[in-house]
């Protein structure tokens, strides 16, 4: 027996035996693996780190990317990309929210007027250290791909595909007007129009988009002028050349050689086929619709570049590849960006996405030379153009936007149009030029918050000392336990965002401030002065206090009446029209915006189709400046009145019968009875549900947004929808905070109002 250790069980060495035993395992282990690593044919070798890319693709290409990327991963197997489909509506907002939150992908497919905003926020990676290295050369692709993809002499993208716009015609039909080859000037094109029209009434020669804003561009720089690129002191020079454009715009709808507004056929494939509308101004996904829509017309149907003016420009469109700064493998988002420009790549992302290659040598391919619809887009994206590559695009095209639209409605003459175009682009690309040292921009924020932190002191002031509750210290503990919650949810999601935005209402912050803070200047008042000088801002106040005005006493109208009915029904009819009645309430609004769309169709709407029926003349419900804000007013009423009916109804049912009965008994009618009894006990309930109602229509914005866009002409534009674009569509968020605050100044209003009514009603 070894001293101290206990009996020896049979079989075992004791600890020295154990511990010789692992020594040997160990020793045995690590020979085994040195002789395996001699051996290296036998043992597989370890795979290299692996590379994970992901790539951002808008709308339907997004899904047809992955196509292309697995012949990537297949070349190499070390790499795999993700790609995430990106709905070209929402892809924008994506962006900036990804771009703020630093979770940006590494490789995105971007539209060719969003590069500048992103370059403003220092977002892309620089791509002139990797062409340096690369194969690439600017004559590979169209001339007018590379001014969207070069900002100030610095490459940012590559592109990836173009479209441009040409014309689509029925050769048949031209050449029976007397043009065997289609028309090369524009005057030419005025003739044709003219031709097919004659003696066919109803006929629209050629289906072109006369308010929109690159379409405006593209007859601008047909007439030798240009936006911010002129040679002249204006931003749209020369002037000339601006009004000759609105003119000859206006000249289309004039003559009818369009479809404007509510005219023309609804189906324009049909209308092709008919020979209703023979033209269409259009891009090349019509290539392909005409080919599956119409085979009927195949060899009756060609394409062709633009008629001239001053020479044959059009506008030239697509997306661009580029690399986020946030790239965590910048090496090989370049390759996959390399391979996606091959000539090869590019010829397969045609055959996929039937989207137009960049690169001039993809052309060649037969897929694309053999198609007879396609060598017009070739020509013609050798003379193509791209808009200003500067972040303020977005709202530049919606000054050109309203200021071709209220030509084309007659509210503005063609040749005013120069100034008024002028006076809105500046106000767009106006900046404060002043530089402000870092103490002094903090010194005057943290001014202001003092301010506004004194005037909460002062408003929450207790009360005099002959008016103080005294509850003992337990109560008061279980009052603050109470409130405290609330407190913070109140200060947290309410308090501190109106502060925020107060601070922010004082700020010029902008696209520019969203990535740097350091940009974001104090600048006072100056927000608020630009409002009062923006007339769309009142037409916006207008139209808000419009709407609360006239929809208010609509809704409450409406809910007290069928409450009312309500009551006198059978008990169970009560449940059955409660319910039908209260359905609009919890319908989604995109269901009701798109239902009451259809109600209000110029051509097929029940309402006109009813008209027509009685032997009346069909309106056009939103789209005319008169009727589209009460028609917006009549949807917020239908979806909102069956809340307000309920309370109603709750509160006539807690009226004592009694009342009623006496009142009968003395003689007393149903109007006296409503004046006498209704009335004055359903007061609160009424002021409650107006305050509320009011409150809520004074934020309208679903309704307008989702079936006008605040159109016609701003008729429908409202606060929330103005300051809407400003915050999330041009990122101007210190011009669309100021806009907030006028907004909770309305509400405050209100709600002023209500506190005295109520102690109106205690008096």
């Amino acid at each position: 027996m070894s001293p101290g250790l206990g009996p020896v069980r049979p079989g075992t060495g004791g600890p020295e035996a154990g511990r010789r035993l692992n020594a040997g395992l160990v020793l045995g282990l690590v020979l085994g693996i040195v002789l395996l690593a001699g051996f290296p044919g036998r043992l597989p070798a370890a795979p290299p780190a692996a590379v994970e890319l992901d790539v951002w693709g808008m709308g339907a290409e997004g899904k047809l990317l992955r196509q292309l990327t697995r012949e990537f991963e297949r070349q190499h197997p070390e790499v795999t990309v993700r790609v995430q489909a990106i709905p070209w509506g929402a892809g924008h907002e994506k962006l900036m929210t990804a771009v703020v939150g630093r979770m940006t992908p590494d490789v995105c497919q971007m539209g060719t007027t969003w590069m500048a905003e992103f370059v403003a926020m220092d977002a892309l990676e620089p791509l002139d250290p990797f062409l340096a290295s690369s194969a690439l050369r600017e004559e590979d692709f169209f001339p007018g791909t590379l001014t969207t993809n070069r900002v100030d002499g610095v490459w940012y993208g590559l592109p990836f595909y173009v479209d441009t716009r040409l014309l689509f015609y029925r050769s048949d039909l031209v050449a029976a007007a007397g043009f065997p080859t289609f028309p090369r000037t524009w005057d030419e094109f005025a003739v044709l129009c003219d031709r097919l029209q004659a003696g066919r009434p109803g006929v629209f020669p050629c289906d072109i988009n006369l308010s929109d804003p690159l379409q405006f561009m593209m007859f601008l720089w047909q007439r030798d002028g240009d936006i911010l690129g002129g040679n002249g002191p204006g931003i749209a020079w020369p002037p000339a050349a601006v009004a000759e454009t609105l003119a000859w715009l206006d000249q289309a709808r004039a003559r009818d050689w369009t479809p404007f507004g509510p005219e023309g056929p609804t189906d324009f494939f049909e209308a092709f086929a008919s020979g209703t509308i023979p033209m269409t101004l259009s891009g090349p996904w019509t290539v392909w619709e005409v080919e599956e829509k119409l085979p009927a017309l195949r060899g009756n149907i060609a394409t062709s570049r633009l008629p001239r003016a001053r020479n044959g420009c059009s506008f030239l469109g697509g997306s661009n590849l580029t690399m986020f700064r946030t790239c965590r493998n910048k090496e090989w988002a370049w390759r996959l960006i390399s391979f996606l420009e091959s000539r090869e790549a590019q010829v397969r992302w045609f055959q996929v996405a039937r989207s137009l290659p960049a690169r001039r040598d993809a052309w060649t391919h037969p897929d694309l030379a053999g198609n007879p619809l396609l060598p017009a887009f070739r020509e013609q994206l050798e003379e193509a153009r791209s808009p200003p590559c500067v972040p303020e695009w977005e709202q530049m095209g919606e000054a050109i936007f309203r200021t071709v639209d209220e030509v084309l409605r007659q509210a503005l003459p063609a040749a005013s149009g120069p100034a008024v175009l002028e006076w809105r682009l500046a106000r767009v690309l106006e900046k404060q030029a002043r530089f402000q040292p870092h103490l002094q921009r903090y010194g005057m924020l943290a001014g202001v918050g003092a301010a506004v932190g004194l005037w909460l002191l002062w408003f929450l002031r207790p009360p005099p000392e002959d008016l103080r509750p005294r509850p003992g210290r337990t109560r008061r503990r279980v009052v603050w336990a109470f409130l405290l919650p609330a407190l913070v949810l109140l200060t947290v999601f309410k308090f501190i965002p109106i502060l925020g935005s107060l601070l922010a209402s004082l700020t010029d912050w902008d696209i520019y401030g969203l990535t740097h803070p350091d940009r974001v200047q104090f600048v006072g008042l100056d927000n608020f002065r630009a409002l009062g000088q923006d007339p769309t801002f009142w037409a916006a106040l207008r139209n808000t206090l419009v709407f609360t005005a006239v929809g208010v006493p609509l809704n409450i109208g409406l809910a007290l009446l069928l409450a009312l009915s309500l009551h006198r029904c059978l008990g169970g009819l009560q449940t059955v029209f409660r319910t039908f009645l209260f359905l609009p309430v919890v319908t989604t609004l995109v269901v009701a915006a798109v239902v009451w769309g259809w109600v209000f169709h110029h051509d097929f709407g029940p309402l006109n189709v009813g008209l027509r029926a009685l032997g009346l003349p069909p309106f056009d419900w939103l789209g005319d400046t008169r009727l589209a804000l009460l028609s917006v007013i009549l949807v917020a009423v239908w979806k909102g009145f069956g809340y307000n009916m309920v309370i109603f109804f709750v509160a006539r049912q807690a009226i004592d019968e009694h009342l009623y009965e006496t009142a009968e008994l003395d003689g007393a009618g149903r109007w006296q009875q409503f004046r006498h009894i209704t009335w004055p006990l359903l007061n609160r309930a009424v002021t409650f549900a107006a305050v509320v109602t009011g409150i809520g229509f004074l934020q309208v914005f679903g309704e307008p947004f989702l079936m006008t866009g605040g159109g016609p002409l701003d008729s429908t534009v409202t606060l929330v929808l103005y300051l809407y674009n400003h915050g999330f569509r041009y990122f101007r968020v210190g011009y669309a905070s100021a806009a907030a605050m006028s907004l909770f100044l309305c509400s405050l209003v209100l709600l002023l109002i209500r506190n005295r009514l109520r102690r109106a009603m205690r008096e």
